[in-house]
């Protein structure tokens, strides 16, 4: 029996081994052959959540979806692939995708008809632009196999951008009856805040940074008190942006004030007062505690030993270059030849700048001091004037100066019930953009801004000990009226010994501060009455020796601490336009090249326009393409350009929406791809 079982295990294991030997020698090959012994299917590395942020002012934004599969079926471009992407994640599927190799046609059911993308298998992608929201995409991926392998994940578009808030500006007076209380509403504020993805209309706005601190409550408690509030402009995402905003209570039950306001009916305030009485004795009150209009409750117990009558007279002299540019003197310069006469009386008073009763060139030169910081106050004049509101100036507002101009009140006594009111001119400040409350230097500007005008000159490296005249040339900038500027530079780079102005209409060395030169500043402000070309002119030349080796382009800058870099222009109406000034530095021409280049533009992001730079290997056509991130052609040209380094201007009127665009430069079989951002 024993022998029996032996020879049984011996003949079983040579029946095992035998079929082994045929199942490798005849069946395998085989199977290989057909793929049918791969059970395992394609493998996706990357199903996870992908996030990005929209940062072109849009409601959407890019996103990288790019699977990575793997096989040991069939390498990845054998794989047939397709794509399902629910918008919202919603159970609802929106957008379909499959790989090219699966035929021209989708082939699997789309009764709704969903837009349909086609990719190539050997990189599959579904990345594109997607709106704000949490949204998921569902890959399938088949082997020749036959095995399928499923992922899906979801991809988040943030709403990243805060709103642009738009508030009022100045005080805002609340008139109330003693003993009555008002709701003030945050929204109360509104002049229109907009949002990338909230409708007007739809944003929310609060006291806080709780939502729903929406009000407050006001009363005569808060008489003649400004109080500034923090206005907070939410969005649907939570983002929020602030302002700054000042209500004032007036009830006309307490006693009166002395208010002061400019010809457009905007609060003034940081004024003091002078009283004098009829024996000549004077006394000078210090600003409101609130920083605007003053009550009479504040000087009762202060004037009793100072006989009546009464002059009451505002007086404000600090920061004289408040609201100040270059573009009053294109203003006061266009009034003086008779060109665009200021239309105001009161503008007319700001132009006197040093109060001769007349508007005259020693105004205009005597502004220009100041602006280039050659002198530090009026040499005859306040900085502010303040002119009772009731004065009509003898009823001929075309010539305020027929007679002396008034600046006080006389009464009787403070125990009056109606306010004191006076207009108040900054001198100086032909286009109304001073600060009008506080003792701030800042200045808020309201003004439209032009296309920028481009400073520029021919960057190079600079070495210690050599002299050099670098040229700065306007681009850009056609009818000019103006310009000005602080170009800031490393005293201890460069000394400059000279500058030279160029031949512009009215330009000389005393548009400049030199005075500044040892501190790494040049100050410049150049204006002419009639409207000149400039765009490729010389502006100025420095002649300077480099104290070490550093490079033209990292030497200066724009400052914006002492003037704001602006310029100026006359429109076809005969109105001023304002332009920003850049500063730039073309590169120096390049070397010969062979190479079928298409470069970076420059600058990116951009608004106004940007330069496509690109090299050929032979002169001949070519044709440049941009293309909107949904692959819409928006702008082509085609022209025959010359060998080697070639560039152009694309302006921001040759595309559409901000956004994402890609550009492509095309030459025979020759093709090169950038992308670029247009932001508003």
């Amino acid at each position: 029996m024993e022998n029996f079982l032996q020879h049984s295990k011996q003949t079983n294991g040579k029946r095992a081994l035998l079929f082994c030997i045929l199942f490798f020698l005849l069946i395998a090959p085989v199977l290989s052959s057909a793929h049918e012994w791969d059970l395992m299917g394609p493998t996706f590395d990357n199903c996870n959540t992908v996030s990005a942020c929209n940062t072109t002012g849009q409601c959407d934004a890019i996103v990288d979806l790019v699977p990575i599969i793997n096989s040991d079926c069939l390498p990845a471009n054998g794989l047939a692939i397709d794509y399902k992407i629910d918008l919202d994640d919603d159970n609802s599927d929106d957008l379909l995708g499959y790989s090219d190799n699966q035929g021209s046609t989708y082939p699997f059911p789309n009764p709704n008809g969903l837009p349909v993308t086609a990719f190539s298998a050997s990189s599959p992608t579904a990345t594109a632009s997607y709106p704000v929201g949490t949204h998921r995409i569902y890959w399938n991926a088949t082997d020749d196999c036959g095995n399928t392998t499923s992922c899906d994940y979801t991809f988040i578009v943030e709403d990243c951008e805060v709103p642009v808030p738009y508030c009022e500006i100045g005080v805002s007076i609340v008139p109330l009856d003693s003993g009555q209380i008002i709701t003030v509403f945050a929204s109360d504020f509104d002049l229109g805040s907009t949002d990338n993805c909230v409708a007007n209309g739809q944003l929310g706005f609060s006291f806080s940074t709780d939502p729903n601190d929406i009000s407050v409550d006001v009363s005569c408690a808060d008489h003649n008190q400004v109080q500034n509030y923090t206005i907070y402009v939410w969005d649907d995402a939570g983002n929020f942006s602030t302002c700054i905003v000042s209500l004032m209570v007036d009830c006309p039950n307490v006693l009166a004030d002395i208010v002061a306001k400019n010809e457009r009916g905007e609060a003034i305030g940081g004024f003091s007062i002078e009283v004098t009485g009829a024996n000549g004795q004077s006394q000078v009150f210090p600003a409101a505690p609130s920083g605007l209009n003053y009550n009479f409750l504040n000087l009762l117990d202060s004037v009793v030993s100072i006989p009546g009558p009464y002059d009451i007279r505002p007086v404000k002299d600090i920061n004289p270059v408040n609201g100040v540019s270059t573009f009053d003197l294109v203003l006061l310069a266009r009034h003086i030849l008779g060109i665009e006469p200021l239309n105001s009386p009161y503008r007319m008073i700001a132009a006197d700048v040093n109060r001769s009763s007349t508007i005259t060139v020693f105004d205009l030169v005597q502004l220009r001091q100041l602006i280039l910081f050659q002198i530090t106050d009026f040499t005859n004049n306040d900085s502010w004037r303040f002119i009772p509101e009731e004065y009509d100036f003898n009823g001929n507002p075309t010539n305020p100066f027929a007679g002396p101009i008034p600046d006080s009140y006389t009464i009787d006594s403070f125990s009056l019930a109606e306010n004191l009111c006076f207009i108040g001119v900054k001198v100086g400040d032909l286009n109304g953009t001073a600060v009008l409350s506080g003792l701030t230097s800042e200045v808020i500007e309201d003004r439209q801004m032009g296309q920028p005008l481009r400073l520029q000159a021919e960057d190079q490296p600079l070495v210690a000990g050599q002299d050099y005249a670098i040229t700065f040339s306007a681009q850009e900038l056609e009818q000019a009226l103006g310009l000005q500027l602080a170009l800031r530079f490393d005293p201890s780079a460069i000394n400059i010994d000279r500058v030279v102005p160029a031949a512009l209409p009215d330009l000389n060395l005393h548009n400049f501060n030199l005075d500044r030169l040892d501190q790494g500043e040049l100050l410049a402000s150049w204006s002419t009455a009639h409207s000149a070309s400039i765009d490729g002119e010389s502006v100025f030349t420095l002649h300077f020796r480099a104290l070490k080796d550093t490079h033209l382009s990292s030497l200066f800058t724009l400052s914006t601490e002492s003037l704001s870099a602006e310029a100026y222009s006359e429109l076809s109406s005969g109105q001023v336009s304002t332009h920003p000034v850049e500063l730039h530095f073309s590169p120096p021409p390049p070397a010969p090249t062979t190479a079928f280049e298409l470069m970076a533009n420059r600058p990116n992001p951009f608004r106004q326009q940007t330069l496509i730079s690109f090299t050929l290997p032979e002169a001949g056509a070519a044709t440049l393409q941009v293309f909107d991130a949904l692959g819409r052609l928006v702008y082509q040209r085609e022209d025959t350009f010359a060998a080697g380094y070639n560039e152009f201007w694309l302006q921001r009127g040759d595309l559409g929406a901000a956004g994402l665009y890609y550009y492509q430069l095309n030459m025979a079989e020759l093709q090169a791809k950038q992308r670029m951002v247009l932001v508003d």
